[in-house]
């Protein structure tokens, strides 16, 4: 099956919450949140709640 470059932009790019982080990881919120006050992981609160980019808790699982 054939991709679409602009489709697999859309998917790396995606904004993910704190529950969608811990499915997508098989962590526990808690442990997300830690992650987030002890500034290991990434955050964006501009909406007035976590929001993370999928790259971003790549970059966190990978510990880079």
């Amino acid at each position: 099956m054939k991709r679409c470059p602009k489709v697999d932009r859309l998917i790396e790019e995606r904004w993910l919450d704190t529950h969608q982080v811990s499915a997508y990881t098989g962590l526990s919120n808690t442990t997300i949140k830690r992650a987030v006050c002890s500034g290991v992981l990434k955050v964006s609160r501009v909406t007035g709640k976590h929001l993370f980019r999928k790259k971003w808790v790549d970059m966190w699982l990978e510990g880079k």
